[in-house]
């Protein structure tokens, strides 16, 4: 097949996430089933307009609104399917536009997330698109990851029998348990964005630090609030218990991972909880709140424990309760996390855009 997919980002992106995780390893696998995918998206400085491998053509367009004007002249290209992937909120109304069959990708309603990440005017904008998809996808499937994703894409009244849900996977051989500090560890993984609420994990940790004085955080990523995070430690007195260490290879986070006794994670919702399972697979559980997304990738008892949301005293008694026996939810984790493969994520979703493109859809 050749296979056709719109987003925003590709991995190479500074602020890439999940979502360009799912396509890049997708595409690697889909090339060693003989397809081709070509990814349409934003392009940043630093970057070639143009990547080629042997199974991926990445073409890069002015950041997040560029690759939008692109959308026609490659729908009237010989693809085989479409992917419209919503890792932004923002459609591209591939169905409207062009006559190749395709389906969207959703990741979850972002309307829980915008606010802090864009002005007033777009949160409104993105909020009323979103409820539009519906009109805008009239006959496309959709596939999403998780549970909550398919109850959210019927109340935007998507009904159920459009509706896929295929799970990511993890590399399971690229993130490994290792050797783990001698202190008590505790690391934050991701983009230090509003809604992932970092300053709760640092409020949560003054309490861990008073029971375990040794107990260190190692918060890995950047963004807008890191600077805001950095005060919060500061002004709370536990500085020196939480390194910073901004974006790093993803060696350098497998590293850290495997060395960890305990994950945290304190967003208020996502489409799938991707650090949660790449800490699994590092036999590392994860205390976290019980918001959408995040619960479905956490079975309490088996990789981790979910506590109540906005409660930050539940979360940093959460981290004790793991740090005082954290080698039993290890083991746990790990097997857990066996059960998520990329490979089998590949294959469902290969099997259904053959489907899509075989029905023409």
């Amino acid at each position: 097949m050749k296979i056709l997919w719109f987003n925003h980002r590709d991995l190479t992106h500074p602020r890439a996430g999940g979502a360009e995780r799912t396509c890049a390893e997708l595409s690697k696998r889909f090339g060693s089933m003989g397809d081709y995918t070509t990814l349409v998206t934003g392009g940043y400085n630093g970057t070639n307009r143009k990547e080629r491998n042997g199974y991926t053509s990445i073409e890069r367009y002015s950041g997040y609104i560029g690759p939008h004007f692109a959308v026609p002249h490659y729908l009237g290209q010989d693809f085989d399917v479409v992917v419209d992937d919503l890792a932004h909120a923002m459609p591209w109304f591939s169905e409207i536009l062009g006559s190749i069959p395709g389906v969207v990708f959703f990741h979850h309603l972002h309307a829980r997330t915008l606010r802090g990440q864009v002005s007033l005017a777009a949160e409104i904008a993105l909020r009323l698109t979103e409820k539009n998809y519906s009109r805008i996808y009239r006959k496309w499937p959709f596939v999403t990851e998780s549970s909550r994703a398919v109850d959210d894409l019927i109340r935007l009244g998507i009904s159920s029998d459009r509706i896929q849900k295929i799970n990511p996977g993890v590399d399971t051989r690229f993130f490994r348990p290792g050797n783990k500090t001698d202190n008590p560890s505790i690391v934050l993984l991701g983009r230090l964005m509003d809604y992932k609420r970092p300053d709760h994990v640092v409020r949560a940790m003054t309490k861990v630090v008073k029971r375990f004085p040794d107990a260190t955080l190692t918060v890995i990523g950047d963004g807008p609030r890191l600077d805001h995070t950095r005060t919060v430690a500061k002004d709370l007195g536990i500085e020196t218990s939480v390194l910073f260490t901004g974006r790093v290879p993803d060696e350098r986070v497998a590293s850290i991972l495997a060395s960890s006794w305990v994950n945290v994670h304190a967003a208020t919702s996502e489409g799938w909880g991707f650090s949660i399972m790449e800490a699994s697979a590092s036999g590392v559980p994860t205390v976290a709140y019980n918001v959408p997304g995040v619960s479905e990738a956490i079975q309490t008892g088996k990789n981790g424990i979910l506590v109540e949301n906005d409660n930050i005293d539940a979360l940093g008694e959460g981290l004790i309760s793991v740090v005082d026996n954290p080698w039993d939810l290890s083991v746990t984790s790990r097997k857990y996390a066996e059960g998520f493969d990329w490979d089998i994520t590949a294959t469902k979703w290969r099997a259904f855009l053959k489907k899509v493109s075989e029905d023409r859809v």
